[in-house]
């Protein structure tokens, strides 16, 4: 298994979901997935935060939220969240929840990008962030689709210090860390729903039968699985409620 119990700065680290209705989100994702699913209080609570997990490994989180607002949201891991949300304004981006401890877990802050895209910080506590990659069921990759591919770079590269790279299939620039590619950037698509996002991928070992799996349970695949050279095969998709994710099955 492809364990994580740090990640280093920089890092698209967490994932949660906003759900109107979680248990319809639950059915949807453990049908997918196989996940099972933890909240954060007694027996049948579906309000407040809990999390997705894979075995006994934690892989996602999950949160009510208004049936406007569910989406997927991706977390980047810094050393200090009051700091680095300090930089996100400095260089044009918004802080639109300040940082925020939460019990124990970690500091979180929610932000947008100065081309409209929204991603948060994790400062980890006792969670470093997902805690399997890179396997069927769990994140393999986040990617931001914007409108302004260079002024996003100016804008991560600066806060994050983020290296860039020319990306697999021409079209996408790679992000790195210490030599390490943790993500990717491209133009947002002209037949694109919606304004610029960063969307997590998940792991699935065959990527065909996936596709058709998320329509069974009521998704819907925004593109068909293709051929991403030197990566494998992706496709995007929807869930019940419209949040945005991606599915990979990447090659060995």
């Amino acid at each position: 298994m492809a364990e994580r119990t740090s990640q280093a700065p920089g890092t698209p680290s967490w994932v949660d979901l906003g759900s109107p209705d979680l248990e319809v989100t639950n059915a949807f994702y453990q049908g997918l997935f196989g996940w099972g699913r933890d909240d954060a209080g007694p027996p049948g609570h579906t309000h407040g935060y809990g999390f997705y997990a894979k075995g006994d490994r934690v892989v996602a989180g999950h949160r009510s939220a208004a049936a406007d607002q569910a989406e997927w949201s991706t977390y980047i891991s810094v050393v200090d969240a009051v700091a680095t949300a300090d930089q996100v304004v400095a260089h044009g981006g918004l802080v639109s929840v300040p940082p925020t401890e939460l019990l124990g877990h970690g500091t979180t802050a929610a932000c947008v990008d100065p081309t409209g895209a929204t991603f948060s910080l994790w400062q980890p506590g006792d969670l470093a962030g997902v805690q399997l990659v890179d396997e069927p069921g769990t994140l393999c990759w986040a990617e931001l689709e914007t409108g302004d591919v260079a002024g996003a770079l100016d804008f991560y590269v600066a806060v994050f210090d983020w290296t860039v790279a020319d990306g697999p299939g021409g079209d996408r620039v790679e992000l790195g860390v210490a030599g390490r590619a943790v993500a990717s950037a491209r133009a947002l698509p002209t037949d694109a729903h919606g304004s610029a996002r960063w969307t997590p991928y998940f792991g699935t070992d065959d990527i065909e039968d996936g596709a058709v799996l998320v329509t069974d349970l009521g998704g819907t695949v925004e593109r068909s699985p293709f051929d991403l050279p030197g990566v494998g095969q992706v496709a995007r998709a929807a869930g019940p409620h419209g949040e945005r994710f991606g599915l990979a099955q990447l090659r060995s």
